[in-house]
């Protein structure tokens, strides 16, 4: 589910959530629920909360991202 295949739609895959998670923390700091709830706002269709994690991890595993205190989340430089 990282990228797009034959099964996984794009804008299921791990990477296009990611870049919306990215763009939501480009210039600030936010918890994750209400990263969620902003996502929610400007993503084309309804993610789970879980599959929403998944690509937290992923951009946590790819250093694009980091847990700056309790559940904030920043950008990595």
């Amino acid at each position: 589910m990282i990228m797009g295949n034959k099964i996984i739609k794009v804008e299921d895959a791990f990477i296009t959530i990611g870049g919306y998670i990215l763009s939501i923390l480009k210039n600030k700091e936010l918890q994750v629920d209400t990263l969620y709830s902003k996502f929610l706002e400007i993503y084309p269709k309804h993610i789970s909360f879980e599959q929403f994690t998944y690509a937290i991890d992923f951009l946590f595993m790819i250093n694009k991202i980091r847990i700056k205190h309790d559940d904030v989340l920043e950008i990595v430089l």
